[in-house]
């Protein structure tokens, strides 16, 4: 059974012409009136939650169904979007366990990219989101996490840029997770020369405040700060304590198509395993083994790559923490509203919404109903909740009457 669960956030470059060509023409949502002058102009700055990317692909059905989307329909809000045309670029999984892609039967691969749908009349943008972008990223045409849909999204520009475009009068910032997410998925957390290889909370405070800065004196009158999300909490990463189930590590040698061991160092083991240790193990890249604790087998990365034991837990702890203490402190200096999605996350992780262990033999729900076929994107009811606790803090701070998504 194929499990290939790479989140790509880069693909193969593309014609230079062939981007300027399409990128100002986006896809534009009938014309509406505002339910309240503070959303004239609403604007979401992001990453690939905000954009609407799904199960390891977006497409113009993700991006119709992300939150900023839900969001400015119940706001009133003119709502363009720089739709990607026919089967996405890549195309989402439509089966999880065959990693069939949307579109398949038209040859879609994970390295289609169909490029931008050129139907509509060339207008700002009112979501400049872009799958793979961190905290450097927004303030820059060619940041260090630029790829292939930096450019069929902002066209040679920087998402502030093109956000100030729209002369923007409310704005949701979603730099979600992306500063830290290499970092949780590989295991190692610091390079063999000691640099960091997450954004120092620090670097992390004065890009944040170099994008919210540049917004606020373009002229948003309000906004939203969105937390990091708390990616230990999430199905990037499986506890330990399955390596104590033998018919659960039956069932994945079975999948994996090798025979997997558990070293005994897990034996009572707090560890925690990135679930791209699974794809490695596939692929050959890691040996068969499980192990919770570095040098577990001398001379291989087995205990170390793919895994966090809890001094590794606690640091990223800790920077998650710092980035949101900073993001809540620029919200407060504001006067704009902070959204922690964390809370949410745990409690649907803890009513079974977001599965604890994934069901890698499940075809359309392996992470629980609110993700995606992904590990790090939630799925149309994960927007859905989003958008209406967006909606409910919205209300809250600037006593709108914005009502939920049904």
């Amino acid at each position: 059974m194929p499990l290939r669960l790479r989140i790509p956030t880069t693909f193969a470059p593309i014609v230079a012409l062939l981007v300027a060509a399409c990128a100002d023409e986006p896809t534009v949502a009938p014309p509406t009136t505002a339910a309240n002058p503070l959303f004239a102009r609403y604007v979401a700055v992001g990453n690939s939650i905000t954009a609407g990317f799904q199960s390891a692909g977006i497409n113009d059905s993700t991006q119709r169904r992300a939150y900023p989307a839900l969001l400015a329909r119940q706001m009133g809000t003119d709502y363009v979007y720089p739709a990607l045309a026919g089967r996405g670029c890549p195309p989402p999984l439509a089966d999880f366990t065959t990693q069939a892609r949307v579109g398949a039967n038209l040859g879609a691969t994970a390295s289609t990219c169909d490029l931008r749908d050129p139907s509509s009349l060339a207008r700002p943008l009112n979501n400049v989101a872009v799958p793979g972008a961190t905290s450097f990223d927004p303030n820059s045409a060619n940041g260090p996490a630029s790829n292939t849909l930096t450019f069929l999204v902002l066209g040679g520009k920087s998402q502030v840029d093109r956000a100030i475009d729209a002369r923007p009068t409310f704005v949701t910032v979603g730099i979600v997770g992306n500063d830290i997410l290499s970092a949780v998925s590989s295991g190692v957390l610091v390079t063999p020369a000691g640099v960091p290889t997450f954004t120092p909370p620090v670097q992390y405070a004065q890009n944040y405040a170099a994008i919210v800065n540049r917004l606020r004196d373009a002229g948003a009158q309000g906004g939203v700060l969105q937390s990091t999300v708390d990616l230990l909490g999430t199905p990037v990463v499986v506890s330990s304590v399955i390596t104590q189930n033998p018919q659960l590590i039956q069932v994945l040698s079975v999948i994996l198509g090798v025979r997997l061991t558990v070293h005994p160092s897990c034996t009572g083991s707090r560890a925690l395993f990135s679930v791209e240790l699974l794809n490695r193990i596939r692929s050959g890249e890691h040996p068969p083994i499980v192990a919770c604790a570095k040098n577990s087998v001398p001379g291989t990365p087995v205990g170390d790559a793919f895994v966090l034991d809890e001094e590794e837990q606690a640091t990223v702890n800790t920077a998650i923490t710092q980035y949101n203490t900073y993001i809540r402190l620029k919200a407060d200096s504001l006067g704009w509203a902070y959204y922690d999605i964390n809370p949410t996350l745990r409690e649907l992780r803890a009513n079974g919404n977001i599965a604890q262990v994934p069901d890698l033999t499940s075809r359309l729900t392996p992470f629980g109903p609110y993700m995606s076929l992904d590990p790090v994107h939630p799925g149309n009811l994960g927007h859905q909740r989003i958008a209406n606790d967006l909606i409910a803090i919205i209300n809250q701070k600037y006593g709108t009457t914005l009502a939920r998504v049904p």
